[in-house]
């Protein structure tokens, strides 16, 4: 959140948040050493970090969406009870 805001690892430690800092600082180390045409967006960077915390279901729904393929049909009321049947009998 701090490089989309534009706030600095300085600005973090002085408002006693020296942990963001320490995390804030490592980002921008990590972005010097992987250069790419986008290497020093740092929204682009938040983003990902972003992403990087959510399960992998939901990473792929936020990449689908962004690509603005729709996602993929929720399941009529008789394949959920198939899909429930299925799995008591399973379990």
């Amino acid at each position: 959140m701090a490089q989309v805001a534009g706030v600095t690892a300085d600005q973090l430690r002085e408002a006693g948040r020296a942990d963001a800092a320490e995390e804030l600082a490592e980002l921008e180390r990590q972005a010097v050493a992987q250069p790419t045409g986008f290497a020093s967006d740092p929204q682009i960077d938040a983003i990902a970090t972003l992403l990087a915390t959510l399960p992998p279901e939901a990473q792929d729904e936020v990449l689908r969406r962004v690509r603005g393929s729709t996602p993929a049909p929720a399941p009529s009321a008789q394949e959920a009870d198939n899909a429930r049947s299925r799995h008591r009998r399973a379990g």
